[in-house]
């Protein structure tokens, strides 16, 4: 009697009609994939931009003080798609001093009568490549007074190098609190 061996495994034509597939789902998956990331870093960068004005307004009421919002100067240009600084000033009798009973960066120490006219709050770098954060009056500070109003208006265009796309946009109303329109169309 011939005994008949049963072999397991696949043909090569099994083979490459599976490869071929997992290409095409691949090269259909890969911009929709892109795409996905280009939204998220639009969405991180405008969710960075408003909670740091929302929380600088809190501070200013909360510390009785003035923060500032300042653009980074990194690359020589003033762009706020390179990130921004949050800075805060302590110097509650405003000559330049931090004076016995002024906290420099509110850790409960107190001031030693050097000179410290400003306290870094925090600062915001975005790490995504090709998104764009313009203010369209080029402005590049930001001041929020003691009782939460801010120096002047605002509105930032957030888009990326995806031309024609639709963006995010974010007013700064005049009493400092900022509103994001996400179904903006002005990006070019």
């Amino acid at each position: 009697m011939n005994k008949i061996n049963k072999t397991s495994g696949f043909t090569i034509l099994e083979l490459m009609i599976v490869i071929a597939i997992a290409g095409i789902l691949v090269a259909v998956g890969i911009p929709s994939f892109r795409n996905l990331v280009k939204d998220n870093c639009l969405t991180t960068g405008t969710n960075l931009l408003v909670s740091s004005f929302q929380q600088a307004r809190s501070e200013a009421v909360k510390r009785s003080t003035t923060l500032t919002i300042t653009a980074s100067n990194a690359g020589g240009a003033n762009e706020w798609g390179n990130g921004w600084t949050v800075t805060i000033n302590e110097d509650s009798n405003n000559d330049g001093d931090l004076d016995t009973g002024e906290d420099f960066d509110g850790n409960g120490l107190l001031g030693d009568g050097k000179t410290y006219s400003e306290a870094i709050f925090r600062i915001v770098t975005l790490s995504c490549t090709g998104t764009t954060m313009d203010e369209t009056g080029n402005d590049t500070v930001f001041v929020y007074e003691s009782d939460g109003f801010i120096d002047a208006a605002g509105t930032f265009d957030v888009c990326d190098d995806r031309t024609g796309e639709t963006g995010k946009q974010i007013t700064i109303n005049a009493v400092g609190r900022p509103n994001t329109d996400t179904r903006y169309a002005g990006c070019s």
